[in-house]
C-alpha cells in the first residue's frame, strides 16, 4: 500500500564555517514536497538552483558589508556567496530525500 509521506518539515540551519561566530546567519529552510523534488531531482542530476528555489524560505542576521539587514526574497537570495548556497542546497537535499519506509512503498 502507498502511502503519503511526512508533512513538510522546516528548520533552521547554520552553516558549518559560521557555527562559531557569536551572531551567526541563521537560514531557514523546509523539506522538499513530492512534486518539488521531482522538478529538483532527475535520476542522478540534481539542480542546486531548484533545491534553493523550492527550499530556502528565509533567514535571520544576514547583511550586507555595511552591516545593514538584507530582506529575503528572490533577487536577494542570489546574494549569499555560492558555496554557502552548495552547503544549504545539500542539506535541502538532505532533509528532502526519503526515508526507508518510504523507499520501500515507492518500489
Amino acid at each position: 500500500m502507498v502511502q503519503a509521506i511526512k508533512p513538510v518539515i522546516e528548520e533552521e540551519y547554520i552553516c558549518r564555517s559560521d557555527c562559531e561566530s557569536a551572531s551567526p546567519t541563521t537560514f531557514k529552510i523546509k523539506a522538499l514536497n513530492g512534486l518539488e523534488f521531482l522538478d529538483a531531482v532527475s535520476g542522478y542530476e540534481v539542480d542546486y538552483v531548484k533545491l534553493i528555489e523550492h527550499g530556502l524560505i528565509g533567514w535571520d542576521n544576514f547583511n550586507d558589508e555595511s552591516g545593514k539587514p538584507i530582506s529575503f526574497n528572490k533577487i536577494t537570495k542570489a546574494q549569499v556567496p555560492p558555496l554557502v548556497l552548495r552547503e544549504i542546497a545539500e542539506k535541502i537535499y538532505g532533509i528532502s530525500e526519503l526515508m526507508e519506509p518510504e523507499r520501500k512503498n515507492s518500489e
